[in-house]
């Protein structure tokens, strides 16, 4: 179904709870998405994603730099676009990260097909030999560090250093304790971090044992978060994009409309 057909003659609005933090792009798009499709949206970003200082790379170093997120590409893309180093080699997980090079002048010389860094690897080592590699890896402070491990299981010398970090929103005002309490028939998540905040400002409000909304997420290590913490997750496109995130939520909604 497509995202602006749904529910634009529906009396009551569903209501939806957006809680990543709203970007210019892809991020506009599925807000504006939902909304065509007759839904309310509510924006609550519950992480906040900040660049931290760094020692700065030797990339002569290095061999390959791999980006796993495109807020890691926006910490480093300028310092990177200005060395001009044209033996080291650019990887990226996600179409999103690779636009995000794209717009530092950057090129990826391996995308992975997959949208997760777990299953990244095993791509990569398909079209280069891995062992012996040098790889910069620009991380968050939360990052999972699987693509770490299963590259250096494979011989890669791997350097991980953090460029960014993601905190949490720890403290709630009453009028977000209020849009918490008041009915919302679905939540969005994208991130285990905003899983855990939601946790946290559930509980601080004294509603967590009365959630009962419909929940929406974004990859699996989102969906197995969600999972933990409220025991269960009602939608989650195969495709890890916004945009089959919003198809996926309007064809819940038509179904259940349906019935």
């Amino acid at each position: 179904m497509a995202a602006d057909a749904g529910f634009s003659q529906c009396t009551a609005r569903p209501r939806i709870l957006v809680t990543r933090p709203l970007e210019v792009g892809e991020d506009q798009a599925f807000e504006q998405s939902l909304r065509a499709a007759g839904f309310s949206v509510l924006s609550m970003p519950l992480i906040e994603v900040v660049t931290v200082s760094f020692p700065a790379p030797d990339w002569t170093q290095y061999d390959w730099v791999f980006f796993t997120s495109k807020n890691a590409v926006r910490a480093i893309g300028s310092q990177l676009s200005a060395a001009l180093c044209p033996a080291l080699s650019l990887a990226c997980v996600g179409p999103a990260t690779e636009q995000t090079l794209q717009a530092y002048g950057l090129e990826a010389r391996f995308v992975s097909p997959v949208h997760d860094a777990r299953s990244a690897v095993h791509y990569f080592a398909e079209s280069y030999a891995v062992s012996g590699l040098r790889v910069f890896w620009p991380c968050g402070n939360l990052a999972d560090p699987h693509l770490k491990t299963a590259l250096q299981a494979q011989g890669a010398l791997v350097t991980a250093c953090t460029v960014y970090e993601t905190r949490l929103k720890s403290q709630f005002s009453e009028a977000e304790k209020q849009a918490l309490a008041d009915p919302i028939d679905l939540v969005v998540f994208t991130s285990t971090s905003a899983v855990e905040a939601f946790q946290q400002g559930l509980i601080q409000s004294g509603r967590l044992s009365n959630f009962q909304s419909v929940i929406a997420c974004l990859g699996p290590r989102t969906a197995q978060a969600a999972l933990k913490a409220f025991g269960r997750v009602d939608i989650q496109p195969e495709q890890f994009t916004l945009a089959a995130l919003s198809a996926a939520i309007c064809q819940y909604f038509e179904a259940k409309e349906s019935r």
